[in-house]
């Protein structure tokens, strides 16, 4: 069973590409959650949604990827990160008291100053995962700097695809590491 995280301000989508890939080689495990809650939140109703599932394996895009990370160092799993928002108290501090629309419900939402907060000191860089997780990145990601991406994610296996989106546009490329990555 493979776990996929959205991103910042979305929700799951069987339609999205990355999902479509995953599918190929395991279940894909539908859960949505809600990127306007708090850290704490958020890593509690995701960690539910997975208690008791076996053979877990988590995948994560943008703020997903964080907390695909967080999710696979409290169960002791290893996760893997899509263009990673790893520092979402510095990225999401501009946008506090915003309002977006979510672009895959319509539903209108505001980011609250103790949303940001609760992001503060919670930075990927650092992290002490029992298993790093398998960093992939495209290069022309125009939302989160993949180059200061992969200087703070440094030590952790990780790939760097040219070109490409912030939806990230290599992940059948991508394929063979994650496999590589999932047989260990």
């Amino acid at each position: 069973m493979i776990l996929y995280l959205h991103g910042f301000n979305s929700a799951f989508d069987r339609d999205n590409g990355k999902v479509g890939v995953l599918e190929l080689v395991d279940e894909v495990m539908e859960v949505s959650y809600d990127s306007y809650a708090r850290f704490e939140d958020i890593l509690g109703f995701v960690a539910g949604k997975v208690a008791g599932v076996g053979g877990l394996r988590i995948v994560g895009s943008s703020l997903g990827g964080f907390y695909a990370a967080h999710l696979g160092r409290v169960l002791g799993l290893g996760s893997v990160i899509i263009n990673p928002c790893f520092d979402p108290y510095a990225m999401l501090d501009a946008y506090v008291g915003k309002t977006f629309v979510n672009y895959k419900t319509g539903e209108e939402r505001t980011l609250t100053p103790d949303v940001g907060r609760s992001y503060q000191g919670r930075s990927l860089e650092g992290l002490d995962c029992a298993r790093p997780p398998l960093v992939l990145l495209d290069a022309a990601d125009e939302l989160l700097d993949s180059a200061e991406a992969a200087r703070a994610l440094a030590g952790w296996p990780l790939r760097i695809f040219p070109g490409g989106s912030h939806r990230f546009d290599h992940m059948q490329e991508a394929m063979p590491e994650l496999r590589d990555y999932w047989a260990e």
